[in-house]
């Protein structure tokens, strides 16, 4: 196993902009807010993947003030994209502590739902971030000529 290195204390504050904080609990949590703080990390924004973790990502964000987050749906979830998970995503996303519309994109390596739904999960929450004027969250993997295709569609459109 390595061994963990030490975080060095920042001379400025940090934003951490990736990380998956409703995978961590009670006081597992509460130590690596800490911890973060401890070391001037000032803000951390947690990035939703699932239909599932949208409300806990909301959650996070609501209960401590260091944190911010995302909403969207990762490529493994696309297979349980809906019209409601996507008015779901669109509504969360307009609180003032969700600053970006992902972790959204492609996954080829794994496949773990359908590639069609993939691209169109994608492209659906594409335009949710286009129309809220937010950046994205993106995920590709093994997934480069399609993900830069869909991209290339939305060119000009995008804040």
């Amino acid at each position: 196993m390595a061994k963990k290195r030490d975080i060095p204390v920042f001379d400025h504050p940090i934003i951490e902009t990736h990380c998956h904080l409703d995978y961590l609990e009670g006081e597992e949590l509460k130590d690596a807010l800490q911890s973060a703080k401890a070391v001037n990390i000032e803000k951390i924004i947690t990035i939703a993947v699932s239909p599932d973790n949208l409300e806990t990502v909301m959650g996070l964000l609501n209960q401590h003030e260091q944190v911010w987050g995302s909403q969207g749906i990762h490529p493994h979830y696309a297979d349980d994209y809906t019209d409601e998970v996507n008015a779901h995503i669109r509504e969360n996303a307009q609180h003032e502590k969700v600053r970006a519309i992902g972790e959204i994109g492609l996954d080829y390596y794994y496949d773990h739902s359908d590639r069609a739904k993939q691209r169109t999960a994608f492209e659906e929450q594409l335009q949710i971030a286009i129309d809220l004027d937010m950046p994205i969250v993106v995920h590709t993997r093994d997934a480069d000529e399609d993900t830069q295709a869909i991209l290339s569609n939305f060119v000009g459109q995008m804040p």
